[in-house]
């Protein structure tokens, strides 16, 4: 059987793990990654992130969004992208509000059915996790920098904060049960920081 010649890469977070970094750096080089083969379609929204994706699965959980954005029409978008890239391409879609579905399979399969089994492609998802408490306190260092939060770390992690956020294998189980374990590339944050210092994820 002849493997898939294109590869579709779903970045879905999670939050303090170079996101915004790595959304960036893909966007400003989006026309000289192409060039290798790497695309990174340009947003239908006014972000350099595909917040579209998200958005068109559970509007009412992101108030802030301006925008609207069909399920159909986002997903069929991409789904005509990913199709008519070269041979040999790697497309990179990304937006760490995707975590938010956790176990609701339904927003899975949606998901599935629209991006994961095109043809001559194989549909890989890619959330970078990290020890849990190195990720608490990432977040709490967060809050209180933006000023979402004023308490003491104790506080922030006994009521102020959900610890099943930290639980990454819990919160991959409905990807791996949809799109296979073998499909779901869950990378350590702080090893690719060790890997590759000040470049991060971006370099991973």
């Amino acid at each position: 059987m002849t493997p898939p010649s294109k590869r579709l890469i779903l970045h879905i977070g999670f939050h303090k793990t170079g996101t915004s970094a790595l959304q960036e750096a893909l966007y400003q080089n989006a026309e000289t990654l192409a060039d290798v083969g790497l695309i990174y379609p340009k947003p239908l929204c006014k972000f350099q992130s595909h917040l579209d994706l998200p958005a068109a699965l559970f509007p009412d959980e992101l108030p802030w969004v301006e925008e609207s954005f069909g399920f159909d029409e986002t997903f069929d978008h991409y789904a005509q992208v990913v199709q008519d890239a070269p041979a040999g391409s790697t497309i990179i879609l990304s937006k760490e509000e995707l975590f938010i579905i956790d176990q609701r399979r339904q927003l899975h399969e949606a998901i599935h059915q629209k991006l994961g089994s095109l043809p001559d492609t194989q549909t890989q998802i890619l959330a970078y996790t990290r020890e849990p408490v190195a990720f608490l306190l990432s977040l709490f260092h967060h809050q209180i920098r933006v000023g979402a939060y004023d308490g003491t770390f104790h506080d922030f992690v006994n009521g102020h904060m959900n610890l099943n956020n930290a639980r990454f294998d819990k919160r991959l189980a409905g990807w791996r049960d949809v799109f296979g374990a073998q499909n779901v590339l869950a990378p350590d944050y702080d090893q690719a920081q060790r890997n590759h210092g000040a470049t991060g994820i971006v370099a991973d």
